[in-house]
């Protein structure tokens, strides 16, 4: 074997050796540029809907008449009645991106965020005015979200018959 032969023979192994090391780290950084995206995409859509519920708010400052918020139930016109209905129909859809978001495609157990859009998901069932808006509106949301919001309000209506059972 002559000296160029060798080296040929030396260079084809590093060639080889190089090409078999090469294909595990390529993978494995494929594998964490995806894990980096679906970070990126998770924080976008939660900025989405984050910025979707401050505008909500925004809303329900300008028009505090409406009673979608945070105030007493009080008596309000037609006009008014249909504001609260749309406002609503707003919150409603925020609501069921968080819940798909957040649940339905979490394919398991919910993601962190869920703790805190279903602790306001919680308060708005116990609203009388929202109650009225979701059995006008329930039939357009995505069913396993009806389901969910339904089963929401059924153990709120149990948690309140059973404290009101107590006190008698």
């Amino acid at each position: 074997m002559t000296n160029f032969e060798f080296y040929c023979d030396c260079l084809q192994l590093l060639a080889n050796l190089v090409i078999i090391l090469s294909v595990p780290i390529t993978i494995h950084k494929y594998f964490e540029n995806l894990k980096a995206e679906r970070i990126r995409n998770d924080y976008n859509v939660y900025n989405d809907l984050d910025n979707k519920y401050i505008d909500f708010v925004k809303m329900c400052i300008n028009h505090p008449e409406l009673n979608i918020f945070e105030i007493d139930y009080q008596k309000i016109d037609k006009l008014q009645d249909r504001q609260v209905l749309t406002s609503y129909a707003i919150l409603m859809a925020i609501f069921e991106r968080s819940y798909y978001v957040c649940v339905a495609k979490s394919e398991g157990a919910p993601n962190e965020n869920w703790i805190v859009w279903s602790s306001l998901i919680d308060r708005y069932c116990d609203r009388k005015n929202f109650k009225e808006a979701w059995d006008e509106l329930k039939f357009i949301w995505d069913p396993r979200f009806v389901i969910y919001i339904e089963n929401r309000m059924k153990e709120k209506n149990q948690n309140l018959t059973s404290i009101n059972t107590f006190h008698l």
